[in-house]
């Protein structure tokens, strides 16, 4: 008699995903493929430009013409060229770190006089006066160590034909000099 066989039957074979794959490529189309695509990446590529031409841009070439010899004007409307670089300035529009620096001085001695011309009449005099004062101190200086250079250089007896004549020079500038410090403690006091 026939019997029919019960159980699970033979183990199906497992199944990997690169089995899946109905159709492979071969090594030597993998290395042929890598080898394309390298020397795709290694081709030269030009740089991105933008198509309109910036303010520099502008400035550079009319630099160029105007300062460099260019060809595009005669020779009557071009300046001998220049050796050497162009200055940036001309290029860029903008000015040097020296011209900023020396339009930053030129704005701070501008604020300084319109500081001083805003100050009262009282405080400009005073200050005016200790000017002076310090002028007339430094000629008295000046005046002493030209009798010292006299003693070194000449000796005493060409000092004495000088020092009568110096000395009288000295006593002026020292009265004038204490009348000034008057005038400077009477108006300081008077603060």
């Amino acid at each position: 008699m026939f019997v029919p066989k019960v159980g699970r039957g033979p183990k199906a074979k497992k199944q990997h995903a690169i089995d899946s794959i109905s159709k492979r490529k071969t090594k030597q189309t993998i290395f042929n493929k890598r080898e394309e695509d390298q020397v795709e990446r290694m081709r030269y590529r030009p740089p991105l430009r933008r198509p309109v031409a910036t303010e520099t841009n502008k400035r550079l070439l009319q630099a160029t013409f105007q300062y460099k010899g260019g060809k595009c004007l005669p020779e009557t409307g071009t300046m001998q060229p220049i050796e050497g670089h162009i200055p940036l300035q001309l290029v860029t529009g903008k000015p040097s770190h020296a011209r900023q620096r020396a339009a930053h001085a030129a704005a701070i001695k501008e604020e300084e006089e319109q500081q001083e011309n805003n100050r009262d009449p009282e405080q400009r005099r005073l200050l005016q006066m200790e000017t002076d004062f310090d002028e007339i101190m430094d000629e008295i200086d000046d005046r002493k160590q030209f009798l010292d250079e006299m003693v070194m250089t000449y000796g005493s007896k060409e000092q004495s034909k000088h020092k009568d004549e110096v000395m009288a020079q000295i006593g002026g500038l020292v009265r004038r000099a204490k009348e000034l410090d008057k005038k400077i403690k009477k108006i300081t006091t008077n603060r």
